[in-house]
């Protein structure tokens, strides 16, 4: 239950029960915009992924000398940053649609949770009274800080996508140092 779920006492449980009840009311509220949304943020972590590949076939064409790689490895980057901005766009868009109707399914899960009590003395305990309010009131902060699953898990394949496919790859030219070398002077005769 909303009320209860977020009742004090540990704060790590809290915030675990907090983010459950959150990530549950999107998935209540829609299941397949959700999954849809979850489906294009892995996308788009694979496409920004496929970046450092593009980049590092358009350095190996521009030292190799060969121009149809490196035209057909721009058009793939391109392609690539394309796909990704408007994956972007269509996941913004689709997400406030989905947590504009996870609002409404916690605010009835809050009514029907207060209707249900017995009696009205949960209404006068100062307590229950403030949790409500800031449910009520923060729900549609919450509900948007729940996707930070979805955030870190994209972040994971960002980092560790490009590094993985660098790694297969056989290089053209021998990997650059992480920081520039200071030049190499002849000792004066």
């Amino acid at each position: 239950s909303p009320a209860e779920g977020l009742g004090g006492g540990n704060p790590i449980r809290e915030a675990w029960d907090g983010l459950r009840l959150f990530c549950g009311a999107t998935w209540r509220a829609d299941r397949r915009r959700t999954s849809i949304i979850a489906a294009i943020v892995i996308a788009n972590a694979l496409f920004m992924a496929l970046n450092g590949l593009w980049l590092k076939l358009i350095t190996d064409a521009v030292l190799g000398g060969d121009a149809t790689l490196a035209f057909g490895a721009t058009v793939g980057l391109a392609a690539s940053i394309t796909i990704s901005n408007t994956a972007q766009f269509a996941d913004g868009m689709m997400r406030w649609t989905v947590v504009e109707a996870a609002t409404v399914v916690l605010d009835r899960d809050l009514l029907l949770q207060s209707a249900d009590l017995p009696g009205i003395e949960h209404l006068e305990r100062p307590a229950y009274l403030n949790r409500l309010e800031v449910l009520r009131n923060e729900i549609m902060v919450l509900l948007h800080s729940s996707w930070s699953v979805l955030s870190l898990l994209s972040m994971v394949i960002r980092i560790v996508g490009p590094s993985g496919l660098l790694a297969y790859l056989p290089p053209a030219r021998p990997p650059l140092p992480p920081f520039p070398l200071p030049p190499c002077r002849q000792p004066p005769q």
